[in-house]
């Protein structure tokens, strides 16, 4: 703040035509004089008798720039100002006095005023703040103006889109991101929930989401051109949904410098009905179970990770008995009724497969064989005492193996195969193990 020297020659600025300007002169002459100088470059030129007035005609009209004398009854320049720069932060007050007492010149610094003028009121200092003020007042307007467009087409987007910073803060939002969060402006999100990385998660948990490494979203950042999947968590939903996000650095000088564009696709409903479609090619629609090609799958994880694991193969004694008997209806009734009880029967961990027909597969994670052996002789005695449909006997016969180091997973299935078949013929409803 301070007053530029009387040797300067200016020249009013046309900017001046676009804004409104408050005088605020308790001295009627000056005022005046003053008041036929400013009209002939200012036509929105507002006038005010003293600190009161002014502040009506402030919240009434809402002046961009504001002259004012310090010394003034009722309510003085500095009081007056400190108020209208409390209600508007951005409007641009020069103070005129004839006095050059430092105490006023400390409070209007501490007010944050924009410049003073010592009367008499030279014409050349006073374009010269007058003209600095509008640039910054319309500068101020046409970044406003922008910000209002690109928050528009911000919140066109149906995607959560939001720009952040290297410190992934969030420094703008659009309304979609502010809808899903249950929020209204950004303050608040980052009041409710902090920055990006906290709702963020590569899981349905919410406890993932607490601390999430910035590492992802680092990535995310340097691959542009490319999405990758999340979730994000707001706080009233139990659970997140499912996003691919991308996102680019802005280009441009200033705050813009280090600044980044994200935008959230919701995929949900895909995820949702991709879920379901390998459920389904993965699930056994009678029993509700894993099928063939999930246990396949399975098997080539668990051979991939050099996994140890015992396996159980096992089918229904004289199935095809029951079902000539009794039908197929009743024949499924008691594969459905077999596959709920053997689930109860193992542990979360375990694998259940029905391979087709009254066929099953039991994958035990580094189960020894003997204790392999001792689960099998369990769902054997289990299948045994049930009481299945029709109150007929059913039981079970069992062959268990397990893998070797490098084997082939189908090798395992084989040899635990040829076992159950080795039960069999000794005599149906018991268990037999693979030697090696």
């Amino acid at each position: 703040m301070g007053e530029f020297s009387k040797e300067e020659r200016v020249v009013p600025s046309e900017d001046l035509r676009k804004i409104k300007v408050l005088y605020v002169e308790d001295e009627e002459i000056i005022r005046e004089s003053l008041a036929a100088l400013l009209r002939r470059y200012v036509p929105h030129l507002l006038l005010a008798s003293n600190g009161q007035e002014g502040l009506e005609v402030f919240e009434r009209e809402h002046p961009e720039i504001v002259i004012s004398d310090i010394r003034m009854p009722k309510i003085d320049g500095l009081e007056m100002a400190r108020q209208m720069k409390e209600s508007l932060p951005d409007v641009q007050v020069i103070i005129t006095t004839a006095f050059g007492d430092s105490d006023y010149l400390l409070r209007a610094i501490e007010i944050g005023l924009n410049g003073y003028l010592i009367k008499p009121i030279n014409k050349n200092n006073l374009f010269k703040f007058l003209n600095e003020s509008a640039r910054h007042v319309l500068a101020q307007k046409a970044k406003e103006r922008f910000n209002r467009y690109t928050q528009q087409i911000l919140d066109f987007q149906q995607n959560l889109v939001v720009v952040i910073d290297e410190n992934f803060a969030i420094k703008r939002a659009n309304k979609s991101f502010l809808d899903y969060f249950d929020c209204t402006v950004v303050e608040e999100f980052v009041l409710t929930y902090g920055d990006l990385t906290k709702v963020i998660s590569l899981s349905y948990s919410r406890e993932e989401a607490k601390g999430f490494d910035k590492f992802f979203l680092e990535a995310v950042i340097g691959d542009v051109g490319h999405s990758h999947s999340l979730i994000l968590h707001s706080q009233g939903g139990e659970s997140g949904r499912f996003f691919t996000v991308s996102a680019s650095k802005l280009v441009g000088e200033g705050e813009w410098e280090s600044e980044y564009i994200v935008s959230f696709t919701d995929i949900t409903s895909f995820e949702k009905e991709n879920k379901k479609l390998q459920r389904q090619a993965t699930t056994d629609t009678l029993t509700g179970i894993d099928n063939r090609f999930r246990l396949q799958e399975i098997l080539e994880e668990w051979k991939a990770r050099d996994e140890s694991y015992g396996v159980i193969f096992f089918d229904i004694d004289h199935f095809k008995q029951i079902n000539d008997e009794y039908g197929h209806d009743k024949g499924d009734e008691i594969l459905v009724g077999l596959a709920r009880l053997i689930k109860t029967e193992l542990r979360d961990e375990d694998i259940f497969a029905r391979l087709g027909g009254e066929e099953f597969v039991v994958l035990l994670k580094g189960a020894s064989l003997p204790k392999a052996t001792e689960i099998a002789q369990r769902l054997r005695q289990a299948i045994e005492q049930h009481p299945f449909p029709m109150q007929r006997r059913v039981s079970c016969s069992f062959g268990v193996a397990k893998n070797q180091f490098r084997e082939e997973p189908e090798e395992t299935i084989k040899r635990a195969d040829l076992a159950m078949y080795l039960a069999k013929r000794a005599g149906r409803n018991r268990v037999e193990v693979d030697p090696r």
